[in-house]
């Protein structure tokens, strides 16, 4: 399995790219920009090129991460999925061989002759048909625990592989809450420009409370099983 794609941790932006966003607010809110369009008492912040612009990086940038989650799992995830049939098999086998030697348990052992036991003596026959019976009942007992044991050992395994792809996902979503958090500084930066020199600076303070960044669905996976089942579903 590959390491985590590498994503610079969040640090303080360089002056030049704050007066670069700032500057670039402060010059369309000259121009009246952004729009605010007014429902009721709800105002609403129409997105400017700058900021879609800015929104629009982050999109990819988090895109590009997703990516290469999928190519960082890709093993792992393919092994998870490929014991998963063996060991819903294992489970359905054991509650099979458990119900059936459950029977055998309470079942006496029967009485009948078969072919060339007609001059042997009653308890002889019984004395055969309790070894048979046994014989079947450790049969089954040797199956449940090499069953149990394949299934400690295939489920341990699918532990450690799930636990795997849950570190990578983690790793993923702390890069992508990054990378959106950057966006939103420099949104926040544009907002601040435009808010000097806009001819309503409170309206536009206030309808950019209700601002949301667009966010790739991924984003909002929990776990492993998350992940397996997206990608099964995209078919990536």
């Amino acid at each position: 399995m590959t390491t985590s794609a590498a994503v610079p941790e969040l640090r303080p932006q360089r002056r030049t790219s704050v007066l670069r966003d700032s500057w670039a607010g402060w010059v369309d809110g000259r121009v009246g920009l952004p729009v605010v369009t007014a429902d009721g008492a709800h105002l609403t912040l129409v997105p400017t090129g700058h900021m879609l612009s800015a929104w629009a990086l982050s999109v990819q940038g988090i895109d590009d991460r997703y990516r290469a989650l999928v190519a960082e799992t890709a093993e792992d995830r393919v092994e998870y999925a490929t014991a998963e049939p063996r060991r819903k098999a294992l489970r359905y086998r054991l509650l099979e061989v458990a119900e059936e030697l459950s029977r055998l348990e309470a079942t006496d052992p029967a009485t009948d002759r078969r072919l060339g036991e007609d001059h042997l003596p009653e308890s002889h026959v019984v004395r055969r048909r309790a070894t048979e019976l046994e014989r079947r009942r450790r049969r089954l007992r040797r199956e449940i625990s090499e069953a149990r044991d394949e299934l400690v050992v295939l489920e341990t395994r699918q532990l450690h592989v799930e636990a795997r792809i849950q570190v990578a996902l983690s790793a993923a979503l702390g890069d992508a809450k990054v990378i959106g958090a950057q966006a939103d500084r420099r949104v926040a930066n544009y907002l601040k420009g435009a808010c000097r020199t806009h001819p309503d600076p409170q309206a536009v303070a206030t309808a950019s409370a209700d601002l949301r960044r667009p966010e790739p669905a991924w984003l909002s996976l929990a776990s492993a099983q998350d992940l397996i089942s997206i990608v099964e579903e995209d078919g990536t």
